[in-house]
């Protein structure tokens, strides 16, 4: 069989077609080039960091200036990609050196209101991507809010299953799912059986889906519960 290697990414080359599209969509009226306009500030964005640290700072700009001036639209495609704009600048708040944590919950905050304004299956995945993004810097940064984010990680078990079924969504649950039972196991005394109980119930939809994409997933979550099984009760 023959084997022919994948070409690196080229970032220079998406940065010039993702600045095309969004000089394009400059000033249009028609939502769907709006949309794409956004989505291409956005991509932009993630790829910033491959481009250096100059690009970065304009990228965080231009987000920071999309997010502060959007319009109420009811255009799901552009209330997505003004979401995902701030997912993005949380992003670039904890890949600062040293990271703002701080300044990453802020721009979570903002949107979970923002998803919160019009909370369709669609924007129930931002805000619950919201909740284990700051449930997760909490357990980083600040240990001692380690039961906020238990909260936190609680309600967005609750909400996940209500956001749009999509490849997305199924590998948030696995990560939150993770993310939550070492928490659980990071308070004193560890959580051991509510940890397992977490997986246990991430591993069942896993189960129920039988998506091979998703094996990768389901085996992280089976290494995690075996390690937290081999773990004594706490006495």
């Amino acid at each position: 069989m023959l084997l022919v290697a994948q070409k690196p990414p080229n970032f220079i080359e998406a940065a010039a077609d993702y600045r095309a599209v969004r000089s394009l969509a400059d000033g249009a009226s028609i939502p769907e080039l709006q949309e794409a306009g956004l989505l291409a500030r956005v991509k932009l964005a993630e790829i910033a960091p491959h481009l250096g640290v100059q690009q970065v700072r304009d990228a965080e700009k231009d987000l920071t200036a999309l997010v502060k001036d959007r319009s109420a639209t009811n255009n799901m495609g552009i209330r997505k990609a003004t979401a995902q704009a701030m997912v993005q600048l949380a992003d670039f708040a904890l890949n600062e050196q040293p990271p703002v944590p701080t300044k990453a919950i802020a721009h979570l905050i903002g949107l979970e209101r923002y998803a919160n304004e019009q909370m369709t299956e669609e924007m129930r995945y931002y805000w619950a991507i919201s909740l284990t993004k700051r449930a997760k810097i909490l357990h980083t940064y600040f240990p001692d809010d380690r039961l906020t984010a238990i909260d936190l990680y609680n309600r967005a078990e609750q909400w996940l299953p209500m956001s749009k079924d999509s490849a997305a969504r199924d590998r948030l649950v696995a990560q939150a799912a993770m993310d939550y039972a070492e928490t659980l196991m990071a308070l004193a005394p560890p959580r051991r059986a509510e940890a397992l109980n977490v997986l246990n119930r991430a591993q069942t939809m896993f189960r129920r889906l039988r998506n091979p994409n998703l094996d990768p997933l389901f085996a992280q979550l089976n290494a995690l519960r075996t390690r937290i099984e081999a773990t004594p009760n706490p006495s």
